[in-house]
């Protein structure tokens, strides 16, 4: 019984193959492609800005996530948390007598936390994260403005600190600058 329901899938499989293949010669071929999805010029810019919003000159100058180590012990304190480090963890007990949660730091995401099930605690201040949510929230003038810094501020950095030739990548994100100009003027 096994051949036959292996036999019925492949046949099954055959069909469909046939069935797309003779699409492509038909008339109504344009209705059956899958269309790009159409963003919004702020939908866009959002988008852009979410693959290089460290260049941006606001995330520069503010230096996001905050530095200051006194800002995250505030925040441990408001949800229940005590910073225990990798050398004291396995000595040190879950809870504390105040009923505080042992956390260690992960070094490579400030502001960010392990708990000893492995659960992550997430410090960083969420009202200025550069996230979809709080870009969508900004006026599209002022995103296109972090925009172009931000290509402004990676082309600086490629030209001064590549080692490889980077002609074509220099070519698009200037190219892109433009586009990010245009869409500002019309804003």
């Amino acid at each position: 019984m096994a051949p036959k329901k292996a036999a019925g899938k492949s046949a099954a499989a055959a069909k469909r193959r046939q069935s797309t293949d003779t699409l492509d010669g038909l008339e109504g071929d344009a209705e059956n492609k899958v269309k790009k999805k159409v963003r919004t010029d702020k939908e866009q810019v959002v988008g852009d800005l979410l693959s290089r919003w460290w260049f941006s000159k606001p995330y520069i100058d503010e230096d996001w996530p905050p530095q200051e180590e006194s800002f995250y012990l505030k925040e441990m304190d408001k949800q229940n948390y005590r910073l225990v480090t990798c050398q004291e963890w396995e000595w040190v007990p879950e809870t504390d007598e105040k009923g505080r949660r042992k956390v260690y730091a992960l070094s490579q995401f400030r502001g960010c936390y392990r708990t000893s099930s492995g659960d992550l605690v997430d410090l960083r201040p969420k009202d200025t994260c550069p996230c979809y949510n709080n870009f969508m929230k900004k006026p599209l003038a002022d995103l296109c403005h972090m925009l172009i810094s931000a290509y402004e501020q990676q082309l600086k950095i490629l030209k001064i600190e590549s080692k490889y030739n980077e002609e074509q990548l220099i070519k698009n994100l200037t190219s892109a600058m433009t586009k990010a100009r245009h869409t500002l003027i019309r804003a």
